[in-house]
């Protein structure tokens, strides 16, 4: 079954939130909230992030890119 997707800043503080964004650095999908507050950060305002309209257009291609992303990561 297919896990469905939330936010990855709110889901970090147990609250279960729809995202509308996705930060191709981060690999993090994010709601509106926290794409606003990841802009105003000095260290995450060069991030790239997909708006509602990318994000539905490259979803398979964002699962695949996290996939390899879990898969090779050491830490």
């Amino acid at each position: 079954m297919a896990q469905a997707l939330k936010c990855g800043p709110c889901s970090f503080v147990e609250e279960e939130v729809d995202p509308k964004h996705f930060c191709v650095d981060c690999l993090e999908y994010l709601c509106t909230g926290c794409a606003r507050d990841h802009k105003k950060h000095k260290t995450l305002r060069g991030h790239r992030i997909l708006n509602e309209t990318d994000l539905s257009a490259r979803h398979n291609l964002i699962r695949r890119i996290k996939l390899i992303v879990t898969l090779f990561d050491t830490r």
